[in-house]
């Protein structure tokens, strides 16, 4: 199938898009007619059966991710639409104040920070320890900071994925042996631990959750992009040294 239409790329381009698209259409509706089950998560739904047309057709991943490059992009806009939930809510943001931004900041570095420490424990290649460093911020900040310090970005792009449905998946059963039920607090922790995907699973829970998920989101996603190279260029100088 891939051979047949090197010759026309764009072809290729629209082709999987389009099927893209239709997987997630599928895995949205799968998941809607079992009650929206965290574990039938839509995009764990349509990364299967990505994954499973991609071995049918035999077609290369690397390509794949080229192809369908245009959704990667499109990430970036549909971040600002969270905007519109934090402006109406943004009388309580202002109201939690620092104590916001301090939860934020410790939790985007403890999740890492652990993360990191289990693969340098068991002594996993250097590019995989810097690749799981953005695994809390949203994909296309992931992807540049990764390329960044050094790390893999399209393992580290799998890797935010994986952390954005695990975060979704523990969520529940977790606010509910913490006997966590404030809205904001759930918001919170879901934006900064589970960047993205969490901001989506919070939106279901009410606007004010996804209002802080929001702001965990952009603030986490920022500081990490931000401060991550800066960090590791330091302490490189100074071993190096």
């Amino acid at each position: 199938m891939s051979d047949g239409l090197t010759a026309l790329p764009w072809l290729s381009e629209i082709l999987w898009l389009s099927l893209t698209l239709i997987a997630y259409v599928i895995a949205l509706k799968i998941n809607r007619f079992f009650g929206g089950r965290v574990y039938l998560h839509a995009i764990l739904l349509s990364s299967v059966l990505v994954l499973a047309m991609l071995m049918i057709f035999a077609h290369d991943i690397g390509s794949y991710a080229q192809q369908v490059g245009l959704l990667t992009w499109l990430l970036g806009p549909a971040t600002c639409a969270l905007a519109i939930p934090v402006f109406r809510n943004l009388r309580l943001i202002y109201q939690a104040g620092f104590k916001v931004i301090g939860v934020i900041l410790l939790g985007g570095l403890l999740g890492p920070a652990i993360t990191w420490l289990i693969l340098y424990l068991f002594t996993s290649p250097h590019w995989l320890q810097l690749s799981v460093l953005t695994k809390s911020i949203t994909t296309p900040l992931a992807i540049d900071t990764t390329r960044l310090i050094g790390g893999n970005p399209s393992v580290a792009a799998g890797i935010v994925i994986v952390t954005g449905l695990m975060g979704v998946l523990v969520s529940r059963p977790l606010f509910k042996l913490l006997n966590i039920h404030n809205s904001s607090a759930k918001g919170l922790s879901l934006g900064t631990s589970s960047h993205a995907i969490g901001t989506a699973h919070a939106i279901s829970l009410g606007e004010k959750a996804a209002a802080f998920a929001t702001v965990g989101l952009c603030i986490n996603g920022i500081a990490t992009a931000a401060m991550l190279p800066l960090i590791l260029s330091v302490l490189s100088s100074a071993i190096g040294t």
